[in-house]
């Protein structure tokens, strides 16, 4: 029973993985003529529009997007690229000895951020992203953010141009937009989308926020953590059922987890260490003599546990998520539980000793967290009961966990 529940589960997070990896997103491009066509965008980096790919049906070979032949395209409701003609600085992405832009007049794809009374846009320049900005009550069509490095001399410091604060305070006054908005005002898309986004609603002009989060390519993310726990242990021997073992213990490992574009999926594999020391033990009364049998179970072991699961994340904002998780995991013990039997009240009686093997055991691992700044995470888990004994007639054991996790992630 326990095996098919196992393979249930694994069957599940396939199926999640496979529904949550599919190679299209439906969207849409508006042609030369204007018209609207509906069609499946093939899996990509949605950022560069020369590598959108196409079709009509899900039966469909994929086609190249012709570019010539497109105004706007849009991807869900994640993605909106516009065509405009534009000046903008094509030396943008490299260090110059001139403070200054070096404008060119091209036709450009793009990339719609914020969409509103005042409009943000950005474009992939080499690398480096710069920003355009429209304003529709006063008639001012996409104009480029400049802002530049620079340096005077080759062994010279760095300096910045950071002109395009100039061109917000002149173009995008509002009563709730103070100087100290501007002056520390970085050159970073969440930054510049957060100040378009404030401005908007101090003009009451409804707004469009496009996150360009699909089509991001999937990201491998390691973590450690450290545990502790409240660590159960128990025995049913030949018919004896010995009273639970408690014992405070501690763990630590580490974790890869594949995480979905959407990052709300992820696929997780984590090992770790712990260790338990403690006795079970049952004390059984003769019914017709004063004697008693003391029954214990010393178990005294390292494991090493290896979970591979799937988590679901709750998007809080402000880098904050809960988060939710289920794994299959297998427990491997170092060493084997010695069992004695010994008549303590019988005079010159022996210690009765030997060890019941140990194995790969398989239980169920359950979490629910919390993680903020996308570094530091809390969570609580527990662990179904797993029976330590490899293939044993006469004896089972019930071994179980609960407590919390605090986990770091590394990149």
């Amino acid at each position: 029973m326990k095996i098919k529940l196992y393979l249930t589960f694994l069957l599940i997070s396939l199926n999640s993985f496979f529904s949550f990896s599919q190679d299209f997103k439906k969207g849409y491009y508006i042609d030369t003529n204007k018209n609207r066509n509906e069609v499946l965008f093939k899996m990509t980096d949605f950022t560069d529009p020369t590598a959108l790919k196409i079709k009509n049906t899900e039966n469909d070979d994929y086609q190249k997007l012709d570019l010539g032949k497109v105004v706007e395209f849009g991807i869900d409701q994640d993605y909106k690229f516009v065509k405009r003609v534009v000046k903008h600085d094509q030396n943008f992405s490299g260090l110059s000895y001139s403070k200054d832009p070096i404008w060119v007049t091209e036709d450009l794809f793009l990339n719609v951020l914020v969409e509103g009374n005042a409009t943000l846009f950005s474009y992939l320049d080499n690398g480096s992203e710069k920003f355009f900005y429209e304003i529709q009550s006063e008639n001012i069509s996409p104009t480029q953010l400049i802002y530049r490095k620079y340096h005077i001399s080759d062994n010279a410091p760095i300096l910045e141009n950071n002109f395009f604060r100039n061109q917000l305070n002149t173009d995008l006054k509002c009563d709730e937009i103070k100087i100290e908005d501007l002056v520390n005002l970085k050159y970073k898309k969440d930054k510049i989308i957060a100040f378009f986004k404030k401005y908007n609603a101090c003009k009451k002009s409804s707004q469009t926020v496009f996150e360009n989060k699909s089509g991001k390519k999937v990201k491998v993310r390691y973590s450690v953590f450290a545990g502790v726990y409240n660590s159960d242990f128990s025995v049913e021997y030949l018919g004896i059922k010995t009273d639970k073992e408690s014992k405070i213990t501690f763990g630590f490992g580490g974790e890869v987890a594949i995480v979905m574009p959407s990052e709300k999926i992820e696929f997780f594999l984590k090992a770790e260490y712990e260790h338990f020391s403690g006795t079970s033990s049952l004390r059984i009364p003769s019914l017709y003599t004063a004697s008693v049998r003391d029954n214990s179970f010393k178990l005294e072991s390292s494991f090493i546990n290896v979970n591979i699961g799937t988590r679901y994340n709750f998007i809080l904002g402000n880098n904050r998520k809960l988060y939710i998780d289920g794994s299959v995991g297998a427990s491997s013990p170092f060493n084997d539980v010695t069992y004695e039997l010994k008549y303590p009240n019988t005079p010159n009686s022996n210690i009765v000793a030997s060890d019941i093997k140990t194995g790969v055991n398989i239980f169920f691992n359950f979490g629910i967290g919390y993680a903020i700044n996308r570094k530091i995470a809390i969570d609580f888990r527990a662990d179904t009961k797993r029976d330590l004994f490899s293939n044993n007639q006469t004896a089972t054991s019930k071994f179980s966990r609960f407590g919390m996790n605090l986990r770091y992630s590394i990149n």
